[in-house]
């Protein structure tokens, strides 16, 4: 469980745990999300979020067949999201 103030951002944008195999050294069993406002995607860390990236406008995250995480945005984009 997680919380932040609205100095980091002011809509969660629920996620999903990362399942899938291609970032799992680094994402696997991890919390991704994101906030529509500030556009931040993060993941949860210790009890805490690390900010990976931004997405502006993010509205929802689904994941495919493979469980690898996807990002749409308001204007409609479909993104699939990597780790560097």
């Amino acid at each position: 469980m997680f919380t932040y103030t609205h100095a980091y951002g002011q809509a969660i944008i629920g996620g999903f745990i990362y399942r899938g195999s291609r970032f799992a050294s680094v994402l696997g069993g991890r919390y991704v999300g994101g906030d529509e406002v500030s556009g931040k995607i993060f993941y949860s860390s210790g009890g805490g979020l690390v900010t990976a990236g931004s997405l502006p406008n993010v509205t929802s995250f689904g994941e495919d067949d493979a469980h690898e995480l996807w990002a749409v945005t308001i204007e409609g984009g479909l993104f699939q999201m990597s780790a560097a």
